[in-house]
């Protein structure tokens, strides 16, 4: 109950039997429970629970009705900007979609720019953490897909030693062009810079006189600094740079404030060497700069060799930023993790080091930049690298095109023949460099096409517990580039628009103008668009009968289309408020209270849910409740006092004033003391007492303040009196010369002697100012009858309706007498309970039967059946006996049995039993049943000189024993 659109019966009796388990299953049933689809819901519940298979009416339609909702990656993936090449976090996606552009592939695998045009968060998921050969890793759900040599396959179905796709290159459409010797600058900092001490301080350190002229030259780019060095012990030089012309002392110099704006520097400190990182503007630019910023690394932590070069440093960001500016320029490279022992902090860390094998490319790219370091003199073949694809998808391609021998092939296309012996099956892969040249010459697509990604081996698959995840929605491709890794998203557009795209060759344009059809419920427009339907689909080679089939179940969703956004959107917004109910149980319920506080029926339904999740409803109080309903530390919920009839929001505010200054009330004469009748008048209290807002003052019941006092017509009155008579003296007091002490002031006024209300009375009363009963309800009274004599409740009552007759009590909340044309008399009545209401009309003899009982107020006990109604199209219930509740627990019980262990018999439960005995004598036997404690062995016993009278009263003071018992 109060969770957004899964209120009603049917609803709940769908949610138990699909047993929902993400909030695509939400999406979903969200979506079917209409009028429309409501027929598939059978078929939808059998499928997700694996009671029968999921089929498709086409192939074709796979792709957009597969279950890709839900599938997802942790929030801390970064999105390539195919725009401006900076890596923004999915998490932080969610305001950009229609906007931000990513990079994936197409069908053919080439790379592709396209429009994000949905973000999702899809709730807290188990994770799995993936690690590549190269070193790059992500977090994403067990059913995120991946691009494999065998399509798309959910992470969760591979292994270590799979290989996924990779893009080649990482491309961005707005290239721009940087500041070299600002470059320069940022990347000795970043490799041998100094950041993290405070203030405006910023110093590169180095033994190599070039890089430390060639850093001086550079820091001219920035505006009035003037580099100062210091000589260090074995050689080292540091580099330091003061502000010039400074208007204050504590002025921020030029290089400082730029770190600062790239997030490297901050006002109390700056980045640590393990912290550090690439700022997100350089990504973005030409690929010239880019391989400038690299060779100005690489001359600072940088080692060239003959067989590799590589780039280390301790910060896990950096080695990752540095491997994907390496992926801007095409060049490959792998991340290598070694530990070290600091001694300087004390702990274990994390050494990286970017190795990149294909000297050829950093020879050509990044080299020219470099000051200090420099290429072996030789040439280089750009083989030095790994870099394969499956060989049986070489050999299955060449079946197809190459009818003659492997020797032939070699001779005429100078493929070695090698590759193909079968001693080299066993292994799984080949190097392009062997394939590329012979896919050029042959019709290859499927080797072509695979040598458009790069594929890395998984080398860990591991879980990774649960995380927060997010997705998005690419247009047209469906995947992109997350963590240099390519994956899939999830197909969030209308599957209607996407299919008839697809099936039946619909333009962009019709496609939408179907959906709009649907929504709209214009059949003319659909039957006008059915023939391009079929006659689109015949066209692509499916089926005429499946084409219809197809159609007619769109029809179906299109007399009450529902689209999945909508549903989205209920089904995230049922999701919160479903958690916060689980979650926050008492403060759910309050605001739910609280926003329905205008509609009595609605409260009242709310709290009788209140009492089903076991949350105690206190009434209000002047000492803890607020202006609505609201939760208080134990989990309970207080009622609001601005809720009470005539104790309007200006008194709740005095009151809340009064309680946050000067502390609660301590009783009710510190209340009207501390009030002044301005704020707080006749009716206002008499609201209060009524509501029980002054029961906590434990000294007066509610029937003494509505007592004659004295001269006063009620004890309030007196109060009142008393009150506004105290504050004019303590005022008159205070401004006198002398003042004045509390013990001065006029006594309290004497509470009047009077009965306590009864509970009908006081819940009467309760019930004027409140809409409903609070403090308890008028069935109280008759806990045996209710408990052991009914059938069910009043709300319960459709789901026994089988049963021959129904035992049912109530009180009668509700009376309509009236006369028919042919002047014979007929009611409407209501009985309430706890939980739900029932209405009666009763005509003829059963009206002049049993109307003198349906009085408001009453209690009833009524016995009745579901009949057909004169109609005979709908069950009505049929009254065939009403008799006041009241005697009908005595009149049905024979006999009541007191359950009871051995251990719980000591001589003072037999006194106590002995004592209730005398106090409760009566008719009803008193039987015995003990056991052990393993309730294994039972002995029942009959009392053969004891009868009681098993009353309310008698069953709970058995009760306050802590005895089980049955009435018979």
């Amino acid at each position: 109950e109060a969770v957004f659109q899964f209120e009603s019966r049917g609803m709940q009796g769908m949610l138990k039997e699909a047993r929902p388990s993400r909030l695509e299953d939400l999406i979903a049933l969200n979506a079917l429970y209409r009028p429309g689809p409501l027929e598939y819901i059978p078929t939808f519940i059998a499928r997700k629970l694996g009671r029968e298979p999921i089929t498709y009416d086409l192939p074709a339609m796979e792709g957009y009705l597969k279950d890709t909702y839900g599938v997802c990656l942790s929030g801390d993936t970064l999105v390539f900007d195919a725009t401006t090449g900076a890596r923004i976090r999915i998490d932080e996606l969610g305001s950009s979609a229609g906007d931000f552009y990513v990079q994936g592939v197409d069908e053919n695998l080439r790379a592709q720019r396209a429009r994000m045009t949905h973000w999702v968060c899809n709730g807290t998921r188990e994770v799995l953490e993936v690690k590549l050969r190269s070193g790059a890793c992500l977090k994403l759900t067990p059913d995120h897909q991946v691009l494999t040599e065998k399509g798309w396959i959910e992470i969760g179905a591979l292994h270590p030693g799979d290989y996924i796709a990779t893009p080649r290159q990482l491309s961005v459409s707005e290239e721009q062009t940087g500041d070299r010797d600002q470059l320069r600058v940022l990347a000795f900092l970043l490799a041998d810079g100094s950041l993290s001490a405070k203030g405006s301080t910023a110093d590169f350190i180095s033994k190599d006189a070039r890089l430390i002229a060639a850093y001086q030259e550079s820091l001219g780019t920035f505006d009035s600094i003037q580099p100062r060095t210091l000589q260090q012990v074995r050689g080292v030089t540091r580099v330091m740079v003061a502000g010039t012309d400074k208007t204050h002392y504590h002025q921020t110099n030029s290089l400082v404030a730029a770190l600062r704006g790239w997030n490297l520097k901050t006002k109390t400190g700056g980045c640590r060497s393990d912290e550090k990182f690439v700022p997100d503007f350089v990504f973005g630019l030409n690929q010239q700069d880019i391989a400038f910023f690299l060779a100005s690394l690489w001359d600072c932590d940088g080692y060239i060799g003959e067989k590799l070069c590589h780039f280390k440093t301790i910060s896990t960001r950096l080695a990752h930023d540095v491997r994907t500016l390496l992926l801007r320029l095409g060049i490959y490279s792998t991340i290598y993790e070694s530990q070290y022992f600091n001694n300087r902090r004390n702990e274990k860390m994390t050494a990286y080091q970017i190795t990149v094998y294909d000297l050829k490319a950093f020879a050509e790219t990044i080299a020219p930049y470099l000051v200090a370091k420099a290429m072996p003199s030789r040439n280089f073949s750009g083989v030095e690298t790994k870099d394969t694809i499956n060989r049986t998808l070489l050999i299955e391609a060449l079946r197809y095109v190459w009818p003659g021998s492997s020797r032939k092939l070699q001779t005429e296309y100078g493929f070695d023949r090698q590759h193909l012996l079968p001693k080299n099956h066993k292994k799984p892969r080949i190097a392009i460099q062997a394939v590329s040249s012979l896919a050029e010459q042959l019709p290859l697509p499927s080797v072509s096409r695979s040598l458009n990604v790069r594929w890395e081996e998984i080398v860990y698959i591991e879980p990774a517990g649960k995380e927060l995840v997010y997705d998005i929605t690419v247009e047209g491709i469906h995947n992109f580039v997350a963590n240099n890794v390519i994956v899939h998203n999830c197909v969030y557009q209308e599957q209607v628009m996407l299919l008839s795209q697809k099936l039946a060759n619909f333009s962009k344009g019709q496609a939408d103008v179907l959906r709009k059809a649907m929504g709209k419920k214009q059949k003319s427009v659909l039957d006008a668009m059915y023939p391009k339907f079929v006659e689109g689909g015949a066209a692509n080679g499916h089926p005429a009968k499946t084409l219809e089939k197809i159609w007619k179940d769109w029809e179906a969703f299109a007399s009450y289309a529902f689209n999945k956004s909508h549903s989205t959107c209920y089904a995230l917004v049922a999701f919160h408020t479903a958690y916060l109910k689980a979650h926050y149980p008492a403060e759910f319920m309050a605001s739910v209270l609280t926003h329905n506080k205008s509609n009595l029926s609605d409260i009242t339904f709310f709290l009788q849910e209140c009492k089903r999740m076991g949350i105690p409803v206190l009434g209000p109080d002047v000492n803890e409740s607020i202006s609505d309903f609201s939760a208080n530390k134990k989990g309970e919920l207080r009622f609001g006092l601005s809720a009470l009839k005539g104790v309007g929001e200006g008194p709740v505010e005095e009151i809340l004033r009064e309680r946050e200054k000067n502390g609660p009330f301590l009783s009710i004469y510190d209340f009207v003391r501390r009030l002044s009748s301005g704020a707080i008048n006749k009716k206002v209290t008499e609201g209060l007492a009524l509501g029980g807002a002054f029961d906590s003052f434990q000294d007066l019941h509610r029937a003494q303040y509505f007592a004659p006092s004295e001269k006063y017509d009620t004890y309030l009155e007196h109060l009142m009196r008393y009150g506004s008579a105290y504050q004019s003296q303590r005022a008159m007091a205070s401004s006198s010369l002398f003042g004045a002490s509390d013990e001065g002031m006029i006594p309290e006024p004497t509470p009047p002697k009077c009965p306590p209300w009864s509970l009908i009375e006081r819940l009467t009363r309760e019930k004027e100012v409140t809409g409903i009963f609070i403090s308890g309800h008028p069935l109280d009274d008759y806990r045996l009858e209710v408990n052991h004599f009914v059938t069910c409740s009043l709300d319960q009552m459709d789901q026994h309706q089988q049963k021959a007759t129904l035992n049912l009590a109530g009180m009668v909340s509700s009376v309509r007498h009236a006369v028919s044309k042919n002047g014979n008399g007929w009611g409407i009545f209501e009985l309430s309970d706890y939980a739900g209401k029932l209405e009666l009309r009763l005509f003829g003899d059963d009206y002049q039967k049993f109307k003198h009982l349906f009085e408001p107020g009453k209690a009833l006990f009524i016995k009745g059946s579901f009949q057909r109604g004169w109609r005979g199209d709908e069950l009505e219930f049929k009254l065939k006996e009403a008799r006041l509740l009241e005697g009908i627990g005595e009149s049905l019980t024979e006999s009541i049995t007191l359950k009871i262990t051995l251990d719980a018999l000591t001589p003072e439960m037999v006194e106590h039993l002995d004592d209730l005995c005398k106090r409760y004598k009566g008719k009803h036997r008193l039987r015995m049943e003990l056991t052990d404690k393993t309730n294994r062995l039972r002995l029942n016993m009959v009392s053969k000189e004891r009868t009681v009278h098993a009353t309310s009263e008698f069953i709970t003071e058995i009760a306050k024993l802590g005895l089980e018992y049955r009435v018979n």
